[in-house]
C-alpha cells in the first residue's frame, strides 16, 4: 500500500470527497455527571479505567490496551465516506514520551462469536492513531510526524473517502484544537472497505515495556471531549444502545413479585428513581417507584396481590429519562399445580465464552419455567485487566467488580427479565477458588496466590 508524505503545517488540498465538517452525531459530557459510566451509547474496556469527570472522558491509566467502543452506530457496507474526530489532552505531565504508546481510533472491531456483544468488550480492531512521541501509526505502519505533544490539548480526525476502485483513503489529520489548524496528516489508500466496517472506539495503549502490570498502579493518561462522527457511512443502531437500566429479575412468593432493577454504575442523584410500568389493554401504567442503592445501583420492587393467573408485559425505567431504551419483560403466570415444570440449572459460566449466545439459544429451547443459577455467575480470572485484590481501593474494586457482573446482566438479561429465577452465590463470585468465608477472616497467602488454603475472604477491607 502507497503512503503519501508528511507534510507539515500546511493545507492539504485533494480530489477524494470527505463528508461535510457537520457532525452526524456529537457525544459529549458536559451534561453528564462525574460518574464511572461512559453513557449509554458505550462500553469501556475495562470499566475501572474510564471517567467522566468534569465534562469529560478521563482514561486512569496508563497501561495495555484500554478503549471504549461506539455502540448506537456503526460503519456499514455503504459506498459512502465518513469522518469522526475527537480533542484529546494529556493528564499526566510527566507522561512517558514513546514510540511504543498509541492514541487513537480502532475500526472494524471484531471478537470471535460474530456477536456485537462480543466485539465491543473482546474485539480487535483497525488501527490509525499517534503515539505520545508525535509518531502516526495506521494500519500497522508508522510514520515520524515531528510533532511535540507535550501539554497542547489536539484534536485529532479521521477521515476516510471512497475511491473510484471501490477502495478507501484514509487520512489521519491532527489539528491545533483551537484554530483547527492542520498540523500533521498521514493518508493510505487502498483500503478495503471490510477492514473498517463494524463497531468502533477509541483506545489508549502503553505498551508492556512502558507501563507497571501492578493492577493497583494508577496513573492518569488522557482526557476526551467533542467526540463527533461524519458522513453517510455511519448507521444508526438505536436497539443496541444501553437501556438505563440493563438487568431486571424476579421472583413470585405466593401472590407477592420482587423484582430488582439493575443501573450501570451511573451517579445516584438526589430524587432519582425507577418506575415500573406494566401494559393494560395496550396501555402503559404506572404502578410503583424506588429508589436506588448508591453502592448496588439496584432498585427493589415489592409488590403484594399480584395477578399470578396471567402473563403480564412490563417495563422499568429511570424515572424522568429522555432515553427510549426500557428494560422489558413478561411476568409470566404461576404454572398449576398438576403441570410439568421446566428448571433450568445454569453455573460456571467463564468469560471465555462471553455473551454466550449459543448456550443461550439452547437453553431456551428447552422453554424453561425457572431459571436456577448455582453459582459463578463471574470468575474472578481476568487475562486482559487483571483483578482486584485486598489492597486494592474500595471503589476501583467495586467496578472491577461491575465489569465483571454486567456482562453477566447484558448476556442474560432476556432471559432473567422473562423467567423467574433464584441465583445463587459461589467461591468465584467472592472472587476466590474453594476455601472462602472461615468468618470472614484475610488468607495469609500471598495475595497472588488464588485458591489459598486458609479460606477467608480474598477481598476484605
Amino acid at each position: 500500500m502507497y503512503f503519501s508524505s508528511i507534510l507539515l503545517y500546511l493545507s492539504f488540498l485533494t480530489t477524494y470527497l470527505f463528508p461535510p465538517d457537520i457532525p452526524h452525531k456529537t457525544f459529549a459530557w458536559e451534561n453528564m455527571p462525574n460518574q464511572a459510566w461512559l453513557g449509554n451509547d458505550f462500553w469501556a474496556n475495562p470499566l475501572q479505567d474510564w471517567q467522566v469527570k468534569d465534562g469529560r472522558v478521563e482514561c486512569l491509566v496508563q497501561k495495555h490496551n484500554r478503549n471504549f467502543r461506539l455502540l448506537s452506530y456503526v460503519l456499514d457496507s455503504s459506498a459512502h465516506s465518513f469522518s469522526t474526530s475527537v480533542r484529546l489532552g494529556f493528564l499526566d505531565k510527566d507522561i512517558p514520551v514513546s514510540d511504543d504508546t498509541f492514541m487513537g481510533w480502532e475500526f472494524g472491531c471484531r471478537g470471535t462469536f460474530d456477536h456485537y456483544k462480543d466485539d465491543v468488550v473482546k474485539g480487535k480492531g483497525w488501527r490509525i492513531g499517534i503515539s505520545t512521541s508525535g509518531q502516526f501509526f495506521l494500519n500497522g505502519v508508522c510514520e515520524d510526524a515531528n510533532l511535540n505533544l507535550y501539554g497542547k490539548p489536539l484534536f485529532l480526525v479521521v477521515k476516510g473517502a471512497i475511491e473510484e476502485n471501490g477502495f478507501y483513503a484514509i487520512r489521519l489529520e491532527v489539528k491545533h484544537a483551537v484554530s483547527k489548524k492542520v498540523l500533521a496528516y498521514i493518508e493510505q489508500k487502498n483500503i478495503p472497505s471490510k477492514n473498517i466496517e463494524g463497531h468502533a472506539g477509541f483506545a489508549i495503549d502503553f505498551s508492556k515495556n512502558v507501563f507497571k502490570s501492578d493492577f493497583n498502579e494508577r496513573v492518569p493518561s488522557v482526557w476526551l471531549d467533542n467526540f463527533n462522527i461524519y458522513g453517510d457511512k455511519w448507521a444508526a443502531q438505536p436497539e443496541k444502545k444501553f437501556a438505563d437500566v440493563i438487568l431486571t429479575k424476579y421472583t413470585l412468593d405466593d401472590n407477592q413479585l420482587r423484582l430488582s432493577a439493575q443501573l450501570p454504575p451511573v451517579a445516584i442523584l438526589p430524587n432519582m428513581k425507577v418506575v415500573l410500568d406494566i401494559e393494560e389493554n395496550g396501555v402503559w401504567q404506572q404502578i410503583s417507584t424506588t429508589s436506588i442503592d448508591p453502592i448496588a445501583k439496584t432498585g427493589v420492587f415489592t409488590i403484594p396481590n399480584w395477578d399470578i393467573n396471567n402473563d403480564i408485559v412490563y417495563r422499568v425505567r429511570l424515572a424522568n429519562s429522555s432515553n427510549i431504551n426500557y428494560a422489558t419483560g413478561i411476568i409470566e403466570a404461576v404454572p398449576q399445580a398438576d403441570e410439568k415444570i421446566n428448571i433450568v440449572s445454569i453455573s460456571c459460566i467463564g468469560d471465555h465464552a462471553f455473551p454466550y449466545a449459543t448456550a443461550i439459544e439452547h437453553i431456551k429451547a428447552q422453554k424453561p419455567d425457572f431459571l436456577f443459577f448455582a453459582g459463578d455467575q463471574i470468575y474472578e480470572f481476568d487475562k486482559f485487566y487483571g483483578n482486584a485484590n485486598h489492597m486494592t481501593p474500595l471503589k476501583t474494586a467495586q467496578l472491577n467488580y461491575f465489569y465483571k457482573w454486567l456482562q453477566y446482566a447484558w448476556s442474560f438479561q432476556d432471559l432473567l427479565g422473562s423467567k423467574p429465577s433464584v441465583l445463587l452465590l459461589d467461591d468465584h463470585d467472592m472472587y476466590q477458588g474453594n476455601l472462602w468465608g472461615n468468618s470472614g477472616t484475610l488468607p495469609q497467602k500471598p495475595k497472588k496466590q488464588m485458591i489459598p488454603e486458609d479460606g477467608g475472604f480474598l477481598m476484605i477491607h
